[in-house]
């Protein structure tokens, strides 16, 4: 394949899975089907299995390229912090505002989410681990440089990624029994401020004081 051809193959890939994204936010996993995509896009259904052989590789592919997105925001965004205390205290405000600008699993309906997450075990395991690895770190910096005190800091990160993800999930349920459909219509201010008190309390006992 020229380099003309594998850019044109690129470009036409981009574009099914962004319309792919529309597709499995608005009908979810399972309802979804490649003859959705495929209307979409705008092309008959076998021409899909030139650039995925299944939906489930292009399910695969495009939350993995969404997660990945999501972390390179992150990464990029935390690196305007200077001390731990900064970078651990506006670490997840900044994970909640790569996860809307990368459109993850916010254009999704409620009960599209409930059941992507079931999907997407693998992924999600792999983002929540990565995130715990940039806070614990985030807390091994502190501690080399006499920021913080010492702690186990691969419990405490566990602890807070664990709190933080039962907080959000906590409201996505409650929310599957009212009237709001889409996962960006959920209040979570009141987890995420709850969250932020906790933080801030762990914070602050990690600081070295002397």
């Amino acid at each position: 394949m020229s380099e003309s051809s594998k850019e044109q193959f690129n470009e036409k890939r981009d574009i099914i899975l962004d319309a792919a994204a529309k597709v499995f936010a608005r009908y979810g996993y399972n309802k979804t089907t490649l003859d959705d995509i495929a209307d979409k896009v705008g092309i008959k259904k076998n021409s899909l299995y030139y650039y995925f052989n299944s939906k489930e590789s292009l399910f695969d592919e495009l939350i993995s390229m969404l997660f990945e997105k999501t972390e390179a925001s992150v990464k990029k965004s935390m690196s305007k912090f200077s001390t731990a205390e900064e970078k651990l205290g506006n670490l997840y405000k900044v994970i909640e505002l790569a996860s809307k600008d990368k459109t993850t699993f916010h254009d999704l309906t409620i009960k599209a989410y409930l059941e992507t997450v079931t999907v997407v075990k693998k992924q999600v395991k792999s983002f929540r681990y990565c995130i715990k690895q940039m806070m614990i770190d985030i807390m091994n910096d502190g501690i080399a440089s006499g920021e913080f005190i010492g702690t186990d800091t691969e419990k405490l990160a566990t602890a807070l990624v664990e709190t933080y993800e039962s907080l959000e999930y906590s409201s996505i349920f409650q929310s599957s029994s009212s009237e709001i459909e889409f996962v960006s219509e959920v209040d979570f201010s009141r987890p995420r401020e709850n969250f932020n008190i906790l933080l801030k309390f762990v914070i602050k006992s990690l600081k070295n004081n002397k």
